[in-house]
């Protein structure tokens, strides 16, 4: 039993420390949402975007464990469940950044306005798609090292 347990989590392991590359793989997203030019561009960026209070760390770590355990388990419906979820739950967040309604009050120019829906947007699911592929990436990387151990 000791013999299936070691290769497990060792793949467990490699899927966790893969994921420590995480950040350097979102730098990748170089959108910015708000152009520091603007008039009240600090108080835009600060409504808006909010990377380590929004959870995102701990989903992608969670993330990470959950599709190294569905490529161990042979479980490629669960992966597919949790994308469609992800982009359901996502969707109601992304339809809030296009249709801010009070967007005008900060931003008088509707040009402006729209770089910036645009570039919230953009930006919003860049990083959605970068990272939910690098814990996948993750995921395998962990389970190809668990099935290399066990032979």
């Amino acid at each position: 039993m000791l013999g299936h347990l070691l290769p497990a989590f060792t793949g467990l392991v490699v899927a966790m420390l893969l994921g420590l590359g995480t950040p350097r793989i979102l730098r990748f997203v170089k959108i910015q949402p708000v152009d520091s030019a603007w008039p009240r561009a600090e108080e835009l960026r600060k409504a808006t975007v909010f990377d380590k209070e929004s959870g995102a760390p701990v989903l992608g770590f969670m993330e990470r464990i959950f599709f190294y355990a569905a490529f161990v388990l042979n479980a490629p419906l669960a992966i597919a469940g949790w994308l469609a979820f992800k982009a359901a739950a996502k969707w109601a967040a992304w339809q809030h950044v296009v249709g801010m309604p009070t967007l005008n009050l900060l931003i008088d120019d509707p040009i402006q306005a729209l770089r910036y829906r645009n570039g919230l947007g953009t930006w919003m699911v860049s990083k959605t798609l970068l990272g939910t592929l690098y814990n996948i990436l993750c995921g395998l990387g962990g389970f190809i090292v668990q099935r290399v151990i066990s032979g």
